[in-house]
């Protein structure tokens, strides 16, 4: 009984005090009926600070690929790809935090 209390303290403590994690994309799911069928759809927005921007043509270019694959019941369904190119003229933009790359899948 000591055994487990103290183990249940240490994860307790633990959680409290563990680094905390942060995303480094932010994600959404949303599943729409339509009739008897469902559809499902992903959207997502990556903060610019979380992408690579390189100086070309006068431009900042920074570029990402993105994966999604959905299971059901531990069996594999789909697979979806995007690639993506940003640009900005604005160096402090692509330090930003508050502006954001937005997509759908």
């Amino acid at each position: 009984m000591i055994i487990k209390t103290l183990g249940v303290i240490f994860i307790v403590i633990n959680s409290l005090f563990a680094q905390k994690s942060i995303s480094p994309f932010f994600i959404e799911h949303h599943s729409v009926l339509k009739d008897t069928s469902q559809i499902e759809y992903i959207s997502y927005k990556i903060p610019y600070n979380r992408l690579v921007f390189i100086k070309e043509n006068g431009k900042y270019k920074a570029g990402a690929s993105i994966s999604f694959e959905i299971f059901k019941d531990k069996k594999f369904i789909e697979r979806e790809f995007q690639s993506l190119d940003v640009y900005t003229s604005d160096y402090e933009e692509t330090n930003s935090g508050n502006k954001f790359y937005e997509g759908l899948i």
